[in-house]
């Protein structure tokens, strides 16, 4: 069974609010707007609960989960681009890498690019 902590983590990792209302500020203030304006991160929530639920079903799965997310847990609070004996580091990169080995359980395809392109395999 993945952690309390685990969980959080999945939450973190594809960006997503367990809070109703999102605020959104530009820079003085800001504005509140209802979760359902941002439908799609709705949509990304349910299937992370779903998969959740999912993945609690196998300890083989929550075991692989929880290795992948041990990961996340080694660049997320440094965001930053660092050069370490010839390897960069590139947390950005690191974190696509994640949401791709979380596919498998979670079922969710993250598109991070600018363009309209899905990947497929």
């Amino acid at each position: 069974m993945l952690t309390e902590a685990q969980k959080l983590k999945l939450y973190e990792v594809y960006e997503v609010s367990h809070q109703a209302d999102i605020v959104v500020t530009l820079g003085q203030g800001g504005q509140s707007l209802p979760s359902p304006v941002f439908g799609v991160l709705q949509g990304v929530k349910a299937q992370l609960d779903i998969a959740i639920a999912f993945i609690n079903t196998d300890a083989a799965q929550s075991e692989r989960v929880g290795e992948i997310l041990a990961e996340f847990d080694t660049f997320w609070l440094d965001p930053s681009t660092i050069d370490r004996e010839g390897y960069k580091f590139n947390p950005t990169r690191n974190l696509k890498r994640i949401r791709q080995a979380l596919f498998p359980y979670t079922g969710i395809l993250f598109n991070s690019s600018s363009s309209n392109r899905i990947p497929l395999g």
